[in-house]
């Protein structure tokens, strides 16, 4: 588990939609609750928070960076100043059960089935400010737009939206009833004029004027499977909380590979990797321990590589597993939680070589001559040779050389035919390689 920072400045305020955006969701899998950090722009998410419980719901963050979860199952607010995960409990009195909230002006509005709150986090307190009118039945989400506070029905479609009187919840007035649709609203905020919605399986936003959804980012390719329980954003001039990061790449089984010519490197991957919903395992070929992103030559799909330029003989390579975010087929190398594997080493080694000269090729039956042989290679060398008349091989013979350059004898064996000899290598071996 490696926890990386995002490398994205997060100032929400005054973005445009087409710019990276950043959102804060909670969502609830198994046991836990998580705080995920999601790039509307190009729908990526990590978690950057866990809970141990899956009691926790709608999220805000303070300006002074505490993070305020409501206890829906419960009738209180949590406040955790993270990474502590045990947080301040305060109750809502009169007690009722909290599911949605918004920071407006200094406070933090907190909407319950039978009435509205306001928790000031410079003193800690909550205030009750009121009921609801009797036509506003349900759980509703906050979002602002224009100055003005909004909540929007929660969990039935179509979802009705009032304008909220902060002052007199009581006259809160009916603006209008969503246009139908057909996935579940779970959150909702809003930045710079866009209301986003956590539904499910989608992020939404919501343009007002028009009445209409549109899909921003699925969920379950982000790795997060059901609705998204609360969205907030980050206040101006926080940092931004570092990603928890589940990706792993898994392991190489340990190994040197030391190969002749240009045979292929098979390495083995142990199968251990750990995928979200919208990460790639691929592996790759680089020549530099100390830079490994930066020295990447090959990628490829399985641990497989062919010696091609510019792969030069005699040179170190490593073959690693990266797993990532998808970026249309590649692996992301700017994911934050990208992570990379043990390396194992391979070397492509030049098959040995050699060029047999004779000064005189004039040679009787029963004489011996001297052949001078230049071998290209690394010393030792071993070389095997056939002596040929005729198509038919009358001798063999075996030399070796300490060094690149050698001379050796060849005797012609009684019996032989006048004519051509021929001497033929059959095998040189070099330190490295055997050429056959």
């Amino acid at each position: 588990m490696k926890s990386f920072p995002l490398l994205l400045a997060l100032t929400l305020m005054g973005l445009s939609r087409i710019q990276a955006q950043i959102l804060y969701g909670t969502y609830s899998q198994g046991n836990s609750t998580y705080l995920t950090a999601i790039d509307v722009s190009n729908c990526t998410a990590c978690v950057v928070f866990e809970w141990s419980s899956n009691a926790n719901k709608d999220v805000s963050i303070l300006p002074d960076g505490r993070v305020v979860l409501l206890n829906s199952n419960a009738q209180n607010i949590l406040v955790y100043t993270l990474p502590d995960p045990i947080p301040i409990t305060i109750p809502l009195s009169p007690p009722n059960f909290p599911n949605g909230s918004i920071l407006f002006n200094g406070l933090m509005y907190i909407h319950t089935i039978n009435g509205l709150y306001a928790f000031d986090p410079l003193v800690n307190q909550i205030s009750f400010i009121g009921t609801w009118p009797a036509g506003m039945i349900g759980s509703y989400e906050f979002y602002e737009l224009g100055g003005l506070v909004y909540a929007i029905g929660m969990g039935a479609t179509p979802s009705s939206i009032w304008q909220v009187d902060l002052l007199n919840p009581a006259n809160s007035v009916f603006v209008e009833n969503t246009s139908s649709y057909s996935h579940l609203i779970g959150s909702a905020i809003s930045v710079n004029g866009v209301i986003y919605l956590g539904a499910n399986p989608w992020l939404l936003s919501y343009d007002p004027t028009t009445n209409t959804f549109e899909e921003e980012c699925n969920l379950p390719s982000m790795g997060i499977f059901g609705a998204l329980a609360g969205l907030t954003f980050l206040p101006t001039g926080l940092p931004a909380p570092p990603c928890i990061c589940s990706t792993e790449a898994g392991d190489m089984q340990a190994g040197a590979f030391d190969l002749c010519g240009n045979a292929s490197v098979q390495a083995t991957h142990s199968g251990n990797e750990v995928l979200d919903g919208n990460d790639l395992l691929r592996f790759i070929l680089f020549s530099d321990l100390n830079d490994t992103l930066g020295s990447i030559i090959f990628t490829a799909s399985t641990p497989v590589f062919n010696f091609a330029p510019p792969l030069l003989y005699g040179q170190t390579y490593y073959i690693a597993a990266i797993a990532g975010n998808n970026l249309n087929g590649s692996v992301d190398l700017n994911d934050p939680c990208l992570d990379v594997s043990n390396a194992v080493s391979v070397v492509w080694r030049p098959l040995p070589a050699v060029v047999l000269s004779l000064p005189n090729p004039n040679v009787c039956v029963g004489q011996c001559v001297e052949l001078q042989a230049t071998l290209t290679g690394e010393a030792p060398f071993t070389l095997s040779s056939n002596l040929i008349s005729g198509g038919n091989v009358v001798g063999t013979f075996t030399h070796t050389f300490a060094g690149n350059t050698g001379q050796f004898t060849v005797c012609v064996p009684p019996g032989v035919n006048p004519g051509a000899l021929v001497v033929q290598p059959t095998v040189l071996t070099d330190a490295n390689c055997t050429c056959i």
